[in-house]
C-alpha cells in the first residue's frame, strides 16, 4: 500500500499475511506460552553390562539459572535391553554434581525379564527450589493414589538429571536410547 509514495504496511490479518500458531491467532496483548526444550535426545547412552549395581547411562546437565523458579518439567525416558536373563530397573536422580552419590530418587520402574524395552514419564511441579513429584516407584505417575514427593532443587545451581540402570543379571546389557525433559512456564 502506498500513500502519498510512502509505503505503509498493510493491516496484519491472521491466517492471511501473517502465521497462526496451532491454527491461533498469534495477533494481540500477550505473551505466547511454549514449552521449553531443556534435552532431547534419540542418541544412546552408555551400555551398562556385566553388573547389577545401579549405574548411569546418561547424565543430562541443567545449567544454573536455566529453569524457570516456577514451571512444570516433564521427564521421559526409555531404556532398550539386549539379553532377558533377569530384570531390570530404570532410575531417574537429581543431583547437584554428575554422580550417583548423594543424588535424590525421582522415579524407578523394574521390568519383567521378557520386556526389552521400558519408559518412565513424569510431569513435575517446580516451585521456589522445591520440586514435587509422585512417589518414585511406577513408569508413571499418571492415576497414582499416594501422596506427592518434595525434594530441594535450586534452580541458580547447576543441577544434573541422571538416567541409570540396574540389571539383575550380568549377562544382560542395558541402554537409554531416549529421554527428553521440557520445560513450561507459569501461565496466569
Amino acid at each position: 500500500m502506498k500513500v502519498n509514495s510512502i509505503n505503509i504496511q498493510e493491516p496484519l490479518v491472521s491466517g492471511v499475511n501473517i502465521k497462526t500458531l496451532n491454527n491461533n491467532s498469534i495477533l494481540g496483548s500477550g505473551n505466547l506460552i511454549t514449552p521449553i526444550i531443556v534435552h532431547s535426545t534419540v542418541r544412546d547412552g552408555s551400555v551398562v553390562t556385566g553388573t547389577t549395581s545401579i549405574t548411569a547411562s546418561r547424565i543430562v546437565t541443567i545449567p544454573a539459572n536455566t529453569l524457570n523458579s516456577a514451571c512444570i518439567l516433564d521427564i521421559f525416558v526409555r531404556s532398550l535391553r539386549t539379553g532377558t536373563a533377569g530384570t531390570s530397573t530404570l532410575y531417574i536422580y537429581a543431583n547437584t554434581s554428575a554422580s550417583l552419590t548423594g543424588a535424590t530418587l525421582m522415579a524407578s520402574s523394574t521390568s519383567t525379564n521378557t520386556r526389552i524395552t521400558q519408559s518412565i514419564i513424569r510431569t513435575m511441579r517446580l516451585y521456589l527450589n522445591s520440586l514435587t513429584t509422585m512417589p518414585n516407584s511406577g513408569y508413571s505417575d499418571y492415576n497414582a493414589d499416594t501422596a506427592q514427593s518434595n525434594f530441594s532443587f535450586d534452580v541458580a545451581n547447576t543441577n544434573y538429571i541422571i538416567f541409570a540402570i540396574a540389571n539383575s543379571s550380568t549377562s544382560d546389557s542395558n541402554k537409554i536410547v531416549t529421554s527428553k525433559i521440557i520445560q513450561t512456564n507459569e501461565y496466569n
